[in-house]
């Protein structure tokens, strides 16, 4: 997240960085990246921390329903693509 609460972009974002700060997490945490803004479809799994990946470590690189093809369907991508819209749940 930027200082503005927004998520940061481009060159803000340091992977490495980041990477560093999710390995060191004491829980699981996966990541994902929306590839079309206002797409729920098009969200892809980038990362997932080692805790989790042990459920979606195989996963990683794969858009959404491919990873979990039971979400079609269901309002739950849409769900999440709405609090990325309105920055609440």
């Amino acid at each position: 997240m930027s200082a503005k609460g927004g998520v940061a972009q481009g060159p803000a974002l340091d992977q490495h960085v980041l990477n560093e700060i999710l390995q060191r997490l004491p829980f699981g945490v996966i990541v994902w990246r929306l590839e079309t803004p206002d797409e729920a479809s098009s969200f892809r799994l980038i990362h997932a921390h080692p805790a989790a990946s042990i459920i979606a470590g195989q996963y990683v690189g794969k858009p959404l329903f491919e990873a979990f093809p039971y979400l079609a369907g269901t309002s739950i991508p849409e769900r999440i693509l709405k609090v990325l819209r309105e920055g609440q749940a």
